[in-house]
Formats: C-alpha cells, sequence, structure tokens
C-alpha cells in the first residue's frame, strides 16, 4: 500500500468520525459513491476514495493541518543542529534536513527525536558529530 493511499484511508476515517456516521449509514454513502461496486473503503480505487473524501466534504467535513512539530529548543540540541548544519554545509552530510536528523538521532541514541534525548544522549551526539568532522577534514 502506498503513503498517498494509506493517507487517504485515513482521512476517510477521520472524516467518517468527524462527521458521526454509523457504521451503516458510513458504508451506505461508500457504496452510492461507487455505483453500489463497494462498501469497504479499502476497496476503492485511488480515484475512488478521492472522490469519497469529496463527498464527505460536501457533507460538512473539513480536513484539519496537522501541529507543526516543534524542535527541541535547548543548548544541548542547539549545538547538535549547529554541528549537523555544519558537517552538511562542508559536504559531509548530504541531508541536513530535521528529518535526516532525526534518522540520525534515532541511529545512534535509539530515541526517535532530538526532544526525547537526555542530556548525556545529547552530549554523546555532540562528541559523535565533533568526531565525524574532524575525520572529514573539518575540525
Amino acid at each position: 500500500m502506498t503513503p498517498d493511499r494509506r493517507a487517504m484511508l485515513a482521512k476517510v476515517h477521520i472524516a467518517k468520525k468527524a462527521l458521526s456516521l454509523d457504521e451503516e449509514t458510513y458504508r451506505a454513502v461508500i457504496s452510492r459513491m461507487s455505483k453500489g461496486k463497494a462498501t469497504s473503503a479499502s476497496t476503492l480505487s485511488d480515484t475512488g476514495l478521492n472522490d469519497l473524501l469529496q463527498e464527505f466534504k460536501r457533507l460538512g467535513w473539513q480536513a484539519q493541518k496537522a501541529a507543526p512539530r516543534t524542535a527541541a529548543k535547548d543548548p544541548l540540541a542547539g549545538k547538535v543542529r549547529a554541528l549537523w548544519i555544519a558537517l552538511a554545509e562542508a559536504g559531509v552530510v548530504r541531508d541536513r534536513s530535521e528529518a535526516a536528523l532525526r534518522g540520525y538521532v534515532q541511529r545512534m541514541t535509539g530515541t526517535s527525536d532530538l526532544r526525547f534525548c537526555d542530556a548525556g544522549q545529547k552530549g554523546r551526539l555532540i562528541e559523535s558529530l565533533k568526531q565525524w568532522a574532524a575525520r572529514a577534514g573539518g575540525g
């Protein structure tokens, strides 16, 4: 299943809940939108899912924007981020994005985000990034 399809199915279920549709009504809407060919969103084509979402919007559902993810803002997190960006500017790190940094943090600490690292983990990340820079000739 593609990520786009998974996201559309998630939106369908969010809309179902937001519109307070009971199971029978929900399946009736799917059947009507698919001209009787389906009663489950998972069996709809991507176009069918898109049509279903448009129908839910017509019925009053409004998609909500996801809350922005906040970055860790303490001094140690700032140092980790600064070292990461410096390595990216030096061409050592190919992707300077927060997502790439989160991946590095996950591999190094087993923690999914810098926000959830303790001071010791952040210190180890800083030392690791310094050593990486030294090996690359940047310090």
